[in-house]
């Protein structure tokens, strides 16, 4: 059996008290290190991933600036010549005197045109398990669902 002092018994539970303290904070680092958002699983950027080492680019310079290139066709949404609907935006006063241009007609016009897609609506496909039972055994039988069907409305 070992005997200590009461000054080294006191010293030891001590530093039991503080290392056991020390081991909360660093339990309380590791879980905020280790539940902490980065690039995969929140929506930070890959640079602010905590211990991302520098990476290197792979790309290799061409020289070339950015964008379109001398030469190249672009190709960009062209008008339409049957629109589905028409809205003429009429001048209502002469912006030079002010006078009311209601009664004058129309010279000529000049087009812009939008393109919109309609809102996409969800389609309802209700599948039915039909119940019957047989003339024969009286058991009751049920149509089975698709696999992909595993709960009453998904």
């Amino acid at each position: 059996m070992i005997t200590i002092s009461r000054s080294e018994y006191e010293d030891l539970k001590r530093e039991i008290l503080e290392l056991r303290h020390l081991l909360q904070q660093l339990r309380e680092e590791n879980t905020l290190l280790k539940g902490g958002k980065d690039s995969r699983t929140g929506s930070t950027a890959p640079s602010h991933d905590i211990g991302r080492s520098n990476r290197i680019s792979l790309r290799v310079s061409t020289g070339r600036k950015p964008g379109g290139q001398p030469g190249h066709t672009g190709a960009t949404l062209s008008m339409s010549d049957t629109p589905d609907e028409t809205i003429d935006h009429h001048p209502l006063l002469c912006e030079h005197c002010g006078e009311g241009l209601h009664h004058v007609e129309s010279k000529s016009f000049t087009r812009r045109q939008e393109f919109d897609t309609p809102p996409v609506s969800p389609i309802c496909i209700e599948h039915r398990s039909r119940i019957k039972v047989c003339p024969l055994c009286s058991f009751t039988n049920r149509g089975l669902f698709p696999d992909h069907l595993q709960a009453p409305v998904q």
